[in-house]
Parts: structure tokens; sequence; C-alpha cells
């Protein structure tokens, strides 16, 4: 027996009002507020509340690829990264396309694969893979990376040495997050 539509509006409705991040958004908009960097951030504090839009146009037609083959051959490390982000509550589900689209109407995903981290191989790192299709589909379906304005998401790439720098200038108190997408 499958979970009823109303108990995943129910997850996506609590998840929505109040997103899983440990940004307080309040705090945020204090300090941009106190900085006079509201009025050139506005969006932050909201966002943090609700969630960020990324300039994903609307989606007409669920597209759902296969994961990379390195989920079925490492199939025992994939359940275990799941199972702790499902432990933070950063994923709902598993719910059959059928449910998502009577809540959500039809979405898209992107292929999941695992590959081994750099410094410790025999440790692997879940990614998703945004740019997927590398070119359009004859059906229209573009990859969720094509329809993002890079130029507002900006971001910088540097060495181990220049990551150790930065972050040992910053004061006592400070954090910073990685995520692979």
């Amino acid at each position: 027996v499958g979970i009823p539509p109303t108990t995943l509006r129910n997850a996506i409705s609590a998840a929505r009002a109040r997103p899983p991040t440990p940004l307080n958004a309040d705090a945020w908009e204090s300090e941009l507020l106190d900085t006079g960097l509201l009025s050139r951030y506005p969006f932050l504090p909201r966002s943090i509340r609700s969630g960020f839009v990324i300039g994903v146009p609307p989606i007409s037609t669920s597209f759902c690829p296969a994961n990379s083959s390195t989920i079925s051959s490492h199939f025992t490390q994939f359940l275990d990264l799941i199972t702790h982000e499902r432990s933070f509550g950063q994923y709902l589900g598993p719910y059959s396309r059928v449910e998502v689209e009577d809540v959500l109407g039809p979405f898209q995903t992107s292929p999941l694969s695992l590959i081994p981290k750099p410094h410790k191989p025999t440790s692997l790192r879940l990614i998703q893979n945004l740019s997927y299709p590398h070119h359009p589909l004859r059906s229209g379906v573009s990859s969720i990376n094509s329809a993002m304005d890079a130029s507002l998401f900006p971001c910088t790439w540097g060495t181990f040495f220049a990551t150790a720098l930065v972050c040992g200038m910053l004061p006592p108190g400070s954090q910073a997050a990685v995520r692979d997408i």
C-alpha cells in the first residue's frame, strides 16, 4: 500500500513553510540591516525562510532519467548515504512518480552517481548531474543548469593553500559549507 498523496502534500508543505537549514533568517536580516546591505540583498532573508529561486522555468513534462550504473554497483553505500541524509530531514520519500506528479505536477530529476573521493578512494561521494541532458532532447527537455544564469551565482575555485589561507583569516566562529551537485 502506497503512502497517500496527502502525506506527501503535508511533508512538502512543512518543508516549504520551514526549510531545514542551520541558517537563521532573522539574524541574517538583522546583520544586513545593521550593515546597510539589506536594500542590496533583500532576497536573502526571504530565501532562507522559504527557499531560493534559481531561475528554472516551469516544467511542463516529467523527466526522470536513469541514474548512473554506479548507484546499482555500490547500492549498499548509496543506501547508507540516503539514510544519513534522511536522518537529518534533508530528503523526503521515497515516493513514486505518480505520487509526486499528483502533488507537484510535472517535475524533472537529474541522474545520481557515486564517485570516489579524491583523497579517500574507498569512500564515495554522491553527486547529482544537473547538466543532464548535455544537449536538449527532441522532447524539449533541457538540463537544469542550462536554465540558470551562472552570473547570478558567482563562485571561485582555489587551491587547498589559498582556501586554507582564507579560512585561517576568518574570525573565530566562522562557518563554511561545501555541497556537491
